[in-house]
């Protein structure tokens, strides 16, 4: 995988706006694991991010996973996540109706976000992967 500090980027599908996460380059398929103990409060279709999941972790947070190719299990709103856990595999889902795919190269979109659901605040996650990958 590879990935920059891409947080805050022009995006243009959709409308005018700026990116909200950071895009972690892999081929399609490889697995995605959850960063934190958590419970999954969305899952399914977004036409932004295709297949996605949100987890609340227990610090809080709300972690964003998008453009997954698909899940793993049958993840439902509620059901409880671990640290570590597979969640889903890296894919091009997304910027279309559902099942929509091949818009952009196979990425994960990863965000994390202060607040609740209906006023969620986002902030860069690049410091955050950068300390997971070192170790941190």
């Amino acid at each position: 995988y590879s990935y920059e500090d891409g947080y805050g980027d022009a995006r243009t599908y959709g409308g005018e706006r700026s990116h909200e996460g950071i895009d972690l380059m892999a081929e399609k398929g490889i697995p995605i694991m959850s960063v934190c103990d958590g419970v999954i409060e969305k899952v399914g279709w977004n036409e932004l991010g295709g297949y996605r999941l949100g987890i609340r972790g227990n610090d809080t947070i709300y972690y964003y996973y998008a453009h997954m190719s698909r899940y793993e299990g049958n993840p439902e709103e509620g059901k409880k996540v671990k640290k570590g856990q597979v969640i889903g595999y890296v894919g091009d889902t997304g910027y279309g109706p559902e099942g929509t795919t091949g818009q952009f190269e196979p990425h994960l979109h990863f965000g994390m976000y202060y607040g609740k659901q209906n006023k969620l605040t986002p902030f860069n996650p690049y410091p955050f992967l950068k300390a997971w990958e070192n170790g941190g």
